[in-house]
């Protein structure tokens, strides 16, 4: 039986993200379908793709950036890495385009930004944001 694979129309236009991105979703959709979920190494995928386990590395830290983890704990380990003080997580919401989600965040709070990911929210902010409803 041939199977396939489903790609949104907003992922397969969005300019912000590489086709190799967008493979390496699929690919990784496709693997979490088995029973232990997706555990391949990035030699797998740099095997798959024919390319370097080097440019799987960044695709994977770029997707994680965008918002495609599903792992908030992951994301936070990887913003722990552009920050040296210590953070928690207080929140987490499940959307259907966390991409889109963390660029509206971003543009409403635009203002508020200190440098890459990091903004100076009060807590009338983090009340906003602790009261968006998941969207899954």
């Amino acid at each position: 039986m041939t199977k396939g694979f489903w790609l949104s129309i907003e992922l397969l236009h969005d300019k912000n993200t590489t086709m190799q991105e967008k493979l390496l979703l699929i690919e990784i959709n496709q693997l979490s379908m088995l029973d232990k979920g997706c555990i391949a190494s990035n030699n797998h995928f740099a095997e798959t793709f024919k390319v370097k386990k080097e440019s799987i590395s960044r695709s994977l830290s770029s997707l994680e950036q965008k918002g495609f983890s599903k792992n908030a704990l992951t994301r936070l380990k990887s913003l722990k890495h552009s920050s040296c003080e210590n953070h928690i997580l207080i929140h987490k919401i499940r959307v259907k385009n966390p991409h889109l989600k963390e660029k509206e965040l971003h543009l409403k709070y635009k203002d508020k930004r200190l440098h890459s990911e990091w903004f100076n929210l009060n807590v009338e902010d983090i009340e906003y944001i602790k009261g968006l409803k998941n969207e899954l």
